[in-house]
């Protein structure tokens, strides 16, 4: 019996990526670079598109998280753009007034950010037990991307940027002890969302994405 799966399906392009094939990575973006692009573009008004060319960042978000990311479960290709075309709006809003300054969330480099099931942060490991955790960490890149922008930038400061929680709370005009309360309600939702990633539920994920308020720049 045949196998019924086409070979170009975005299930099997996947598995051809994480398997080291370079060249599943050209054909799943160009499937769906395009019809990703027009997503975005239709969602975000030209306040946000102002700080950056939508194409080239879709392409270079779409890049890094295929290339880069973890393996992902998904059940079909409108999961596929509606997760990638998520991660793009989220990523455009949420540096939309930091011109110049790549979405690092998503991208290489050290994290100290690392997370258990209740969403506490534990501290950085050893370089022997990073290697062993390298993919729990691509979970949690992919996961920040999905977070709205304000929860983004906690983790962005916090983490990434290792700010103090008493300069995050100037930038967020309130106290130390309560910058302290978002951030750990940030982590939270991010261990959801990592925790739902892994079980391959992308419906829910995208459906809470699209009942989320709009963020200023957003379309209406």
């Amino acid at each position: 019996m045949s196998d019924p799966t086409p070979p170009n399906s975005t299930l099997v392009l996947l598995g051809r990526l994480h398997e080291g094939d370079e060249r599943a990575l050209g054909e799943l973006l160009a499937r769906d670079l395009d019809w990703i692009r027009a997503f975005v573009h239709a969602r975000l008004s030209g306040v946000v598109r102002d700080h950056a060319d939508t194409g080239d960042v879709v392409s270079d978000v779409a890049l890094r998280v295929l290339k880069h990311g973890p393996r992902f479960q998904l059940s079909d290709r409108e999961q596929f753009r509606g997760l990638l075309a998520r991660i793009v709006i989220n990523c455009l809003r949420s540096h939309a007034g930091r011109a110049g300054r790549a979405p690092r969330a998503l991208g290489g480099g050290d994290t100290v950010l690392d997370l258990d099931r209740a969403g506490r942060a534990r501290p950085a490991t050893l370089p022997p037990e990073r290697a062993q955790q390298r993919e729990e960490e691509e979970w949690t890149r992919l996961a920040v991307s999905l977070l709205p922008g304000p929860l983004q930038d906690l983790i962005q400061w916090r983490d990434f940027d290792r700010l103090s929680f008493a300069e995050v709370g100037d930038r967020l005009d309130t106290s130390e002890d309560a910058a302290r309360m978002r951030y750990n309600r940030a982590l939270q939702q991010l261990a959801r969302k990592v925790i739902r990633l892994k079980a391959g539920r992308i419906d829910e994920i995208l459906a809470e994405a699209e009942s989320e308020s709009p963020e200023p720049g957003a379309a209406n």
